[in-house]
């Protein structure tokens, strides 16, 4: 390996401790470039935690479901069921694939979000809100995944805020499509 190294350092040396008599290797500087923060879309974060917090990898019945959310379809009420779904395991819809399961979640989400979710709505209403848009964090995890189901909604809305990097009191639904 040392051989290897003295070769190397023999062919380069003249190039690296002359370089101006050997324009061929000399590396140029790049131009300045201007560098743009590229903003992030609040909505595909948010999405994408959903999927993370909903147990997502090989095995579980998110991923076995090709269901990113863990959206619901009442096996006895296909009305209900997301669009996208092709069936029911054990109250959750199955989706074709994954891809489906994040569109059927980003569809979720974004209607939520606009506050044409009329479940959604019907329980801003008892926040004293207009609608679904207007939740804050901590209001939408405690609709969203209930203490009463198992969960943590207020330790979900201050996950979703540090996600976001947003505080979970004053960041509404809304501004996930902002």
């Amino acid at each position: 390996m040392k051989d290897f190294f003295l070769k190397l350092w023999a062919i380069l040396k003249p190039h690296i401790l002359y370089p101006e008599e050997h324009p061929s290797i000399i590396m140029q500087p790049l131009p300045m470039q201007d560098i743009t923060p590229v903003k992030q879309n609040l909505l595909e974060i948010f999405i994408q935690e959903i999927k993370n917090m909903e147990g997502w990898y090989v095995g579980s019945a998110s991923y076995l479901n090709k269901n990113c959310g863990n959206l619901r379809c009442d096996p006895n009420n296909k009305s209900n069921w997301n669009v996208l779904a092709i069936g029911s395991n054990d109250g959750f819809c199955v989706f074709k694939s994954e891809e489906a399961g994040m569109m059927a979640l980003r569809n979720v989400t974004v209607s939520q979000a606009k506050g044409l979710s009329p479940t959604y709505n019907n329980a801003a209403k008892h926040f004293g809100l207009a609608n679904s848009g207007e939740l804050n964090l901590y209001q939408y995890f405690l609709i969203r995944d209930p203490a009463t189901d198992g969960n943590q909604p207020n330790a979900l809305a201050e996950r979703f805020g540090k996600v976001l990097h947003k505080d979970p009191a004053l960041f509404r639904l809304k501004n996930l499509l902002s």
